[in-house]
């Protein structure tokens, strides 16, 4: 392995957060008189956020008042969900032990809000020391943009060409592409039907963190 520097998107990727997604949304369902979502249908919008989870898993139309309301309530439900445990994609724990044990940097690069990063970020530090997290305040532009990993390179003095970013979703890799810097795809994630990570000119593909890890 020759990367000095790991760096990972968050949902899909590290925690599997569809578990709490699909609990707040079958509280939604529930409280508004709604159809409930399938976890298989949560899991494929997780990766896309509280507006299209929404509007795909609770079958309501973007741009609307209700809408805009149950992106509001979902959002309340998660601040209070996020202060507990997230739960981490079996293996993940594993793969950030290794990399704390080789001392390789680790860094996240995530479209999500501080608010909600800064309860998460000590549960992974127990793990692996994370050497910088990178959320939506942080940055002008999300990813795709290419800021925040520009940023992690930056912070961490390590060239672009010397990082890897993994993500579950085409915009991970798109933003590592625009930041000159190698990807591979979580295949593990948020995949929605459809999706052909194959076509995503990825540098790599990962089955699983124990592949990502047995490469590291």
């Amino acid at each position: 392995m020759t990367y000095k520097a790991i760096l990972f998107d968050l949902d899909g990727t590290l925690l599997d957060s569809a578990v709490h997604f699909h609990t707040i949304l079958n509280r939604l369902a529930k409280k508004h008189d709604l159809k409930a979502p399938s976890e298989t249908s949560v899991r494929s919008w997780a990766s896309n956020g509280a507006a299209v989870m929404v509007e795909q898993c609770l079958e309501i139309s973007a741009n609307t008042e209700q809408h805009q309301s149950l992106c509001d309530e979902f959002l309340k439900l998660y601040d209070t969900e996020v202060h507990e445990s997230c739960p981490l994609f079996d293996g993940v724990e594993a793969l950030l032990r290794k990399l704390a044990d080789k001392n390789i940097p680790l860094g996240i690069i995530t479209n999500k809000g501080r608010r909600f990063y800064q309860h998460i970020e000590p549960q992974i530090s127990e793990i692996a020391p994370i050497a910088i997290g990178i959320t939506r305040d942080d940055v002008t532009e999300i990813k795709p943009n290419p800021e925040g990993l520009e940023i992690c390179s930056k912070k961490l003095s390590v060239p672009p060409s010397d990082c890897l970013y993994i993500g579950d979703h085409k915009r991970d890799i798109d933003a590592a592409h625009n930041a000159q810097m190698p990807s591979a795809v979580a295949n593990w994630g948020y995949l929605q039907p459809g999706d052909q990570p194959s076509q995503w000119n990825a540098t790599h593909i990962f089955e699983s963190p124990n592949d990502l890890m047995q490469f590291i």
